[in-house]
């Protein structure tokens, strides 16, 4: 194993993995670090989850030429259905109303990730080592060293920019002395597949309830995955029932809308917490994915906002490559990353953290104001097309990946 890289990249899962391919044939020397064995049975960030991908986060996927192995199995969002269960506020959005084929693409984790690991084992400039635990590190001016364990032997590598995606619960960003603003949401995600008796194949639904909000992505044939966030007082509860049990209590929050369902597969659950670390690097180490924010399913933006987060650092690493004595972990190219990103991220942050202030609420003032907006928001297509482009990653400043370039135009 090699022992001196430009730049280790700490979690091998979407984000992490995904920045390792934006970097492939830039010439850096990459080393990815990934605790978990790629080929467990419980691999928790490739799993059987499916993910919505926003069309920017399709635009990435497709210049790092993975979206190509992809896009035969995903399946399109043409339409969403917004409502608040018990109220009369709804919101429907349609991609043909908009101008657009899809909102964004369905796909499973477990695919996106077997895309991503065969892309970056290709690399001849990319070390994949798995498992690997970083277990110290230590900087000064000219770099960092990390000590690993691989399970069966313990080794030193040193690198000038270490990269953290190992996701909330980050023990680099604690190595790093960086610290997280937490919030803690009281609910968990218990998530599943399903089927349902109904036609709108490519229409993922969302409906608020006072404890949280149940998604419905669509996987095609009928299918869906089923993100249903209830109270942590509750979910061991609902963990614990037989399928056919479970399966009613979505049926009653989701309403026949969604024709009756039928369960697929295990279930799995996931504790919801509002994670940010700010700022969101220290000397030569940078958090990104789920170590630099983590936040609630509610609009499915959390990977999206991620991997844009990607495209950017990637982008100021490539830009730079060609410099004489140029420093990949210098504190002028973090810096510029965070003022690049911040905008964007302070927007959806707050986006996804207002919805669970105001949605899980029994207060009536706020029942009123969020079912009157919603019903004066779905009278305005103007508003809608503004409100997909920010849902959908495409407006405001962007990575250049994100406006359609690829990475050799970078």
């Amino acid at each position: 194993m090699k022992n001196e890289f430009d730049i280790a990249i700490v979690g091998g899962g979407p984000v992490g993995a995904s920045l390792a391919c934006c970097l492939a044939t830039s010439g850096y020397r990459i080393a990815v670090l990934e605790k978990v064995p790629v080929n467990a049975d419980q691999q928790p960030s490739y799993d059987d989850r499916g993910l919505a991908l926003s069309l920017s986060s399709c635009r990435i996927l497709k210049a790092i030429g993975v979206w190509q192995d992809l896009e035969t199995g995903s399946v399109p969002i043409k339409k969403i259905h917004i409502s608040d269960r018990g109220n009369f506020g709804i919101v429907r959005l349609n991609a043909h109303d908009l101008g657009i084929d899809a909102m964004g693409y369905v796909v499973i984790a477990r695919t996106l990730g077997r895309a991503l690991l065969n892309k970056l084992v290709a690399s001849s400039d990319i070390e994949f080592i798995n498992p690997a635990e970083v277990i110290s590190l230590h900087r000064d001016h000219s770099g960092v060293s990390l000590s690993i364990d691989n399970g069966n032997t313990k080794q030193d590598i040193t690198c000038k920019l270490v990269v953290a995606a190992d996701g909330s619960q980050s023990r680099l960003r604690d190595m790093a002395s960086l610290n997280a603003e937490i919030k803690d949401y009281h609910q968990t995600a218990i998530v599943s597949n399903i089927t349902a008796d109904i036609s709108d194949k490519f229409t993922a639904f969302e409906r608020f309830t006072s404890q949280g909000p149940l998604a419905l992505l669509p996987l095609g044939n009928s299918d869906f995955v089923s993100v249903f966030c209830v109270s942590n007082n509750n979910f061991q509860r609902y963990m614990e029932l037989r399928d056919d049990i479970y399966i009613d209590q979505l049926q009653e929050v989701a309403g026949k809308r969604i024709g009756n369902m039928k369960m697929l597969g295990s279930r799995y659950a996931y504790p919801l917490k509002l994670v940010r670390t700010s700022p969101s690097f220290s000397d030569r180490v940078v958090m990104l994915g789920n170590s630099a924010h983590s936040i609630h399913p509610n609009g499915a933006q959390g990977f999206n906002l991620g991997l844009r987060d990607t495209a950017c650092l990637a982008e100021i690493l490539i830009k730079n490559r060609g410099y004489p004595e140029f420093d990949p972990g210098a504190k002028s190219n973090l810096e510029a990353y965070q003022a690049f990103r911040e905008h964007d991220q302070d927007r959806v942050i707050g986006f996804s953290d207002g919805l669970t202030g105001l949605f899980y609420s029994h207060s009536m003032v706020k029942t009123v104001f969020r079912n009157s907006a919603m019903t004066l928001f779905n009278l305005m297509p103007d508003m809608k097309k503004k409100f997909v482009m920010m849902a959908m990653g495409l407006d405001g400043r962007q990575p250049s990946l994100v406006r359609g370039l690829q990475l050799e135009q970078l």
